[in-house]
């Protein structure tokens, strides 16, 4: 049932949605417990997927990232982390970090930020989770809007001469003369 590609799409896209309208921070550390993974998640991840995932990470999330440090690595998790670090380019490679103990994400992340479970300070993953569900309650009806949204092709525009901007095509390709 495990689904990487749905879970990435999910998450980034009501994570942004929400962060576009609450959020001013000015980057991320981010910090995953691999406590719980198992070799058949990791079973379900093929060398596309992490493409995919690298592009956005890469592209969209990039310049919010400013480190990414994984802990309770398994052994096998630990040669595909390092793995995709070398298919990555090479500034978000040197973004993520392994650990080995908590002990080692308390010198790069405050006590006074983790939740309790880790040893910090905030409140409870189940708390933070029960909030978090509120929060994505408030905005049901936005993310409702946005999964049904298409984009009508018919109406788009040729890719000809812009009279105003003088060049040929998008602001995918431009053709300057």
């Amino acid at each position: 049932m495990f689904n990487i590609n749905k879970a990435l799409a999910v998450a980034h896209t009501n994570i942004s949605e929400v962060r576009i309208w609450e959020d001013l921070t000015l980057g991320d550390k981010i910090v995953i417990d691999l406590k719980d993974i198992k070799i058949g998640h990791v079973t379900k991840i093929n060398p596309s997927d992490v493409r995919k995932f690298g592009f956005i990470l890469e592209n969209v999330w990039n310049l919010k990232i400013k480190e990414i440090h994984f802990f309770n690595v398994p052994r096998y998790a630990e040669k595909i982390i390092k793995l995709c670090k070398t298919l990555f380019n090479k500034k978000l490679g040197e973004k993520i970090f392994l650990h080995t103990s908590l002990e080692e994400i308390y010198k790069v992340v405050p006590k006074e930020i983790l939740p309790k479970e880790y040893g910090g300070n905030e409140k409870s993953l189940h708390e933070l989770n029960d909030m978090w569900l509120k929060k994505t309650k408030q905005y049901e009806d936005r993310f409702t809007k946005l999964e049904n949204m298409d984009i009508n092709n018919y109406i788009r525009p040729d890719f000809g001469y812009n009279d105003i901007s003088g060049y040929f095509g998008n602001y995918m390709k431009l053709e300057m003369e």
